[in-house]
C-alpha cells in the first residue's frame, strides 16, 4: 500500500522523537482473522494501534467518518486492540504531545495491575521499562 504524506509525517516524527518505539512498530498490520482491515502503525504484543486519520476537512468528514471505519474500530476493540487516532493538525501543531500519547499507550500494558497486562494474556511483553525491541532489551 502507498504511504499517505500524513503516514510520512507520522513516521517523521516517530523517527524523531520516539526512535525506540518505531524499531517495535508494525507499519500496515492486518489485525483481523478474516477480514483485510489493517492499522497504518501497530504495536501488536501490546495490541496498541495508529491510524492516521487525514481528509477531516473532505465532504462527510472523508473516509474516516463512515459505517465501515467504524465497523473496523469497533472489531478492532472487541479484539482487544487499543486504536489511537491522530489527525494532521494533531501532528502538525503537537507532535510532541501525539508521541507522549502513543508512549502512555505503551505503558498501560508494562504498568498493569499484578505484572500481566489488561487482556489478561499473563506477563507483559515488556523488560525493565523498555518494550521488546528498545535497544536493550532481548530483541
Amino acid at each position: 500500500m502507498a504511504e499517505s504524506d500524513l503516514e510520512a509525517a507520522f513516521l517523521f516524527h516517530l523517527r524523531t522523537l520516539a526512535p525506540a518505539l518505531e524499531q517495535c512498530a508494525a507499519r500496515e498490520y492486518r489485525f483481523h482473522p478474516r477480514r483485510r482491515w489493517r492499522f497504518d502503525f501497530a504495536w501488536p504484543p501490546e495490541r496498541v494501534a495508529l491510524e492516521c486519520d487525514g481528509g477531516q476537512w473532505a465532504p462527510r468528514g472523508g473516509r474516516h467518518n463512515t459505517d465501515q471505519d467504524r465497523e473496523k474500530l469497533n472489531e478492532a476493540a472487541r479484539l482487544g486492540w487499543r486504536v489511537l487516532r491522530f489527525s494532521s493538525a494533531m501532528l502538525s501543531q503537537d507532535p510532541a504531545g501525539c508521541m507522549d500519547v502513543l508512549r502512555e499507550a505503551l505503558a498501560v500494558e508494562m504498568n498493569s495491575a499484578g505484572g500481566g497486562n489488561i487482556h489478561g494474556r499473563g506477563g507483559s511483553a515488556w523488560k525493565n521499562g523498555m518494550p521488546p525491541c528498545w535497544p536493550g532489551s532481548s530483541c
